[in-house]
């Protein structure tokens, strides 16, 4: 019977257009097709059993028993708990397109409106600080985690800035992806560390702050 152990040979990768199938880590050979009944509840399993008790005593024993499946049904799909958890909240990671508000300070807003949303929500608070011991311990899951989460919110703040630098409205002096992480950084402490919401004022006093800088920065040249 297998074990919660990952196998060095899995490839996981989710490439950060939202219409492929996030939940899947690795490409699957011939053999029975996916039963999408038994993916609805696993991952529904997996939310429900993070919600009422966290990441630290979630199993794959309880996923199964939960969703109704056997253990090997979890372990074809996710190779281990973290990327389980990984497949299973990317469907509540909300849609990272950059919006193009017209203003700089609007669409950085917007861009983090949407990360909040899934920092904010019980699964994220629960998950985030178990699941970050566990990525940081794999490179496989790191890469995982990277593909689906930060990778998508720094383009798209990087998109943000480069249409402001067109318009004028900012120098272009400005360095998008330490912009991209000064925003996630305060979002990320306050989940992470001092366990409290990402409130919306918090979150525009924050985007106001990097604003106001990038708006003082002189021009190249």
């Amino acid at each position: 019977m297998p074990t919660e152990t990952r196998d060095p040979g899995h490839r996981a990768h989710r490439s950060t257009d939202r219409s492929a199938q996030p939940s899947t880590p690795a490409r699957r050979g011939p053999g029975r097709p996916r039963n999408a009944a038994h993916d609805e509840a696993i991952v529904k399993a997996v939310r429900d059993l993070l919600r009422a008790s966290g990441y630290g005593a979630l199993t794959i024993d309880g996923v199964a028993a939960r969703a109704g499946v056997g253990r090997p049904t979890v372990y074809r799909r996710w190779p281990s708990k973290a990327a389980l958890v990984i497949g299973a909240l990317s469907e509540l990671a909300p849609e990272q397109p950059s919006p193009d508000t017209g203003s700089l300070r609007e669409d950085l807003v917007a861009i983090r409106r949407r990360q909040m949303e899934l920092l904010s929500s019980p699964e994220g608070r629960r998950v985030l600080p178990g699941l970050a011991a566990d990525v940081a311990e794999d490179a496989e899951l790191h890469r995982c985690f990277y593909d689906q989460y930060v990778a998508p919110w720094r383009a798209a703040v990087e998109e943000a800035i480069g249409r402001a630098v067109a318009r004028g409205e900012i120098s272009d002096n400005a360095d998008a992806r330490l912009v991209a992480e000064v925003l996630t950084g305060p979002m990320f402490f306050r989940v992470l560390f001092a366990g409290e919401p990402v409130t919306d004022g918090a979150l525009e006093s924050a985007v106001d702050l990097v604003v106001a800088g990038l708006q003082r920065l002189p021009r190249a040249g």
